[in-house]
């Protein structure tokens, strides 16, 4: 039988980062994953490092792992596609331009006019009125950085238990029985960071969480010429574009593929609402055509905002429902869970964030008229 002083679900970016700040601090760690680290949500999403258009109460977290995105690199020992391009808010009309001067963040954005929107992307539409523009966001390579993590862990003393089902969760005298398709962990401790499955993985602790299965898409075009620098999003309209290096644009920003259990399907029509939308931001694009389109599930909060904290039970701590952005705060996750899963105070303020506030029948309040999830 293993024994381990935390288990983690989920071998997800929030799962491994967790297991690697407790490991290099000393704590016996087991990360258990149905499918390969990185299979889902992490590994298969846009790659968007932003801390524009978030909800107050993620702020602080954004910015904690805002600061450490930069070293990353270094810290993983290897280049995980990291680059701070900017990202930049358009607004297409006036009242989502009158929407967006509202929701500026002095400290970490600027509102840029007409004239600096072209400035920062001259092939940009002649609609688009303004925007807001963070100069040290950007993006990086999913894939890469689930990688680098997952591995880091592993040196630093974390076990990865990798096609290994979770058939049973329950208490244990102080801590923990952990069932598994590989066997019966025990631990003190057990984070529930289990992405799409969050929930159902509370329901075996006995615990209620208002997670949703949803499949944001993704879609690469081929390449074409430098046509944009920062990432640019819009507002009412589903729409994160990025330009690679090697020229292929990334299309996302909020179209879904339906959820059928586990798996999911991608109604040519989203992709090519997504390409359309794209082309009418940049004219580049119109007729360069989608070569792939993909979906991955994650976990929704009704109020799109992520859970993250304890419940009800002693030693079970709920890192899940990041709504489709959670790439960027991933780092920071882990090294909040670390602190608390420790006992020691949480570097930055998550208690709006607990679940706790869906057990009070509210949630946090939503963005405001111009709420875009």
């Amino acid at each position: 039988m293993n024994t381990a002083d935390v288990v983690v679900i989920g071998g997800g970016l929030v799962g491994l980062s967790t297991a690697w700040h407790l490991a290099r601090a000393g704590a016996r760690v087991r990360v258990v994953e149905r499918d390969i680290c990185g299979r889902h949500a992490s590994g298969l999403n846009a790659g968007g490092v932003r801390r524009v258009n978030r909800h107050a109460e993620e702020m602080p977290l954004a910015e904690f792992s805002h600061a450490m995105w930069p070293g990353l690199a270094d810290a993983l020992g290897r280049d995980v596609g990291f680059r701070a391009v900017g990202h930049l808010l358009v607004a297409e009309d006036e009242r989502e331009l009158a929407w967006i001067t509202t929701r500026n963040r002095p400290d970490c954005e600027a509102l840029v006019d007409a004239k600096q929107v072209r400035e920062l992307c001259p092939g940009i539409a002649p609609h688009l009125l303004g925007g807001i523009f963070a100069a040290q966001d950007g993006y990086a390579h999913p894939p890469s950085v689930c990688a680098a993590f997952r591995d880091v862990a592993e040196v630093a003393g974390a076990v990865v238990h990798e096609a290994t089902r979770l058939l049973g969760l329950s208490r244990d005298g102080a801590g923990w029985r952990v069932e598994t398709s590989s066997g019966v962990m025990l631990a003190g401790q057990v984070v529930n960071a289990a992405g799409a499955a969050a929930g159902d993985i509370a329901a075996l602790a006995g615990e209620a969480l208002p997670i949703e299965r949803q499949g944001p898409v993704c879609s690469v075009t081929a390449p074409v010429a430098p046509f944009m620098r920062p990432v640019v999003q819009t507002l009412t309209r589903k729409l994160s574009l990025k330009q690679m290096p090697d020229g292929r644009a990334w299309i996302g920003g909020g179209h879904r593929a339906t959820v059928d259990g586990d798996g999911l399907a991608i109604a040519a029509g989203e992709a090519a609402a997504n390409h359309a939308t794209a082309a009418s931001i940049f004219g580049a694009l119109r007729d360069v055509p989608v070569m792939r389109s993909w979906s991955a599930q994650d976990g929704f909060t009704p109020d799109r905002v992520c859970i993250l904290g304890r419940l009800h039970a002693q030693g079970l701590l709920h890192a899940c429902g990041f709504s489709g952005h959670g790439f960027q705060t991933a780092p920071a996750v882990g090294a909040v869970l670390a602190a608390l899963l420790r006992g020691a105070p949480a570097p930055v303020e998550v208690s709006p964030l607990s679940p706790a506030r869906f057990a009070q029948g509210a949630g946090l309040p939503g963005m405001g008229a111009m709420e875009v999830g």
